[in-house]
């Protein structure tokens, strides 16, 4: 079962998909668009609207010039910063040293070059060789503060303490992927799914994992309704907050969906915003101290 999950949960994960961009100088968002094959739905949802979600990210890559790849979703945590899954950052930044944060911004998509992204130091540490939920999360500052007005999402501000399967038994996931899993073809609109959310004690019951391996997962499960490849990274959203980051779906509607819990990883999110922060500022006072130096020795 292990060898069989390793390998179809490798092709989900790392799947990504490469779409041609108009030529022209430069990166634009809408050669990208104009450019994607149409597609019909995300596995049994439907078609919503990027403006009725404008905290929804999508994470590109530009790598080989007049191309860019769909890599995963994302949301707007505030104006610097994006929350994704931890395998959609992973080693990108070292292979494609331009991807951008394309965000919706009043009828239209800013892209958004990223400065860094912090995955969870813990993730993949699991179990060697097979790519666990756990601890899939990650963190994506951009170099340019995002419009103003643009709305973020919100997130749990403390640990849940009641199952979520009951907190939550309907939910609502979106994002840019496959809409047939037999098709590598990417929607040009934003796709949403409403979900039934199921206990993790089932969902470990149906991978025939042990629930320690979901200790810190969501799970939904519809039979031929799910998230897929290239939904990673975006969002579970239940009355408005986002609970969860989608982290991968195996076969897309034949076994639960699994998303990492917000609420398990605040400190780490926390943690990273506050030092990077605190560097930010040193790297200011420093430049300041510069400054002074060299104008009082000239």
């Amino acid at each position: 079962m292990l060898v069989k999950l390793r390998i179809i949960i490798s092709i989900i994960i790392f799947g990504s998909f490469s779409i041609r961009v108009k030529k022209c100088s430069g990166y634009t968002i809408k050669g990208m668009v104009d450019n994607l094959s149409k597609a019909e739905r995300i596995i049994g949802g439907y078609q919503c609207s990027s403006a009725d979600f404008p905290f929804t990210v999508r994470l590109i890559t530009t790598p080989f010039g007049s191309r860019a790849r769909h890599v995963c979703g994302g949301t707007l945590l505030n104006k610097k910063w994006v929350l994704t899954a931890a395998h959609c950052v992973l080693g990108v930044a070292d292979r494609f040293p331009s991807w951008f944060a394309v965000v919706f911004n009043k009828g239209r998509f800013d892209n958004h070059e990223i400065k860094k992204s912090y995955p969870h130091p813990l993730y993949h540490q699991e179990i060697p060789g097979v790519n666990s939920p756990m601890h899939n999360i990650a963190l994506v500052e951009l170099h340019e503060y995002v419009a103003s007005d643009i709305p973020f999402v919100k997130v749990p501000d403390k640990p849940i303490t009641v199952p979520f399967e009951k907190l939550c038994p309907q939910v609502l996931t979106m994002g840019w992927g496959m809409t047939k899993l037999e098709q590598h073809v990417l929607p040009d609109k934003l796709q949403c799914a409403n979900l039934t959310t199921i206990s993790t004690e089932l969902c470990s019951k149906m991978f025939l994992f042990t629930t320690a391996y979901f200790e810190d997962s969501l799970c939904t499960f519809e039979e031929g309704k799910d998230v897929c490849v290239g939904d990673t990274g975006g969002p579970l959203l239940c009355n408005g907050i986002q609970y969860g980051v989608i982290s991968l779906s195996q076969l897309c509607g034949t076994y639960p969906g699994i998303y990492v819990r917000i609420d398990a990883h605040l400190d780490f999110i926390k943690s990273v915003m506050s030092r990077a922060s605190k560097k930010l500022i040193l790297n200011k006072l420093l430049g300041l101290t510069v400054i002074v130096f060299t104008a009082t020795v000239v």
